[in-house]
């Protein structure tokens, strides 16, 4: 123990509260690099499903061919749909 401060005796002293604590600071430490690899590849799969699901959306809004089918979906979702400026018809209102 010569040259060793009493909290560097306490750290290698096995069971004790300072060794506890530092063993978890060590796995902390080696654990960091391996946690911000799996927080990428995570997040690489979240970025992945919502560039799908966002392709979906785009999909299913692009093929609806009536003023009524958006108005349904609008109100499917709680909007309140816009009033055409037609009158009734189907045409694409002129903006």
């Amino acid at each position: 123990h010569a040259g060793k401060t009493s909290l560097q005796i306490k750290q290698e002293t096995e069971g004790s509260p300072e060794n506890l604590v530092l063993k978890k600071e060590q796995l902390r430490s080696e654990m960091m690099p391996l946690k911000k690899h799996l927080i990428r590849l995570k997040m690489d799969a979240v970025h992945k499903a919502f560039k799908e699901a966002e392709a979906s959306v785009l999909k299913s809004v692009d093929r609806i061919g009536s003023m009524e089918e958006v108005e349904r979906q609008l109100k499917a979702l709680g909007f309140p749909a816009p009033r055409s400026t037609t009158t009734g018809s189907t045409e694409t209102p002129l903006i």
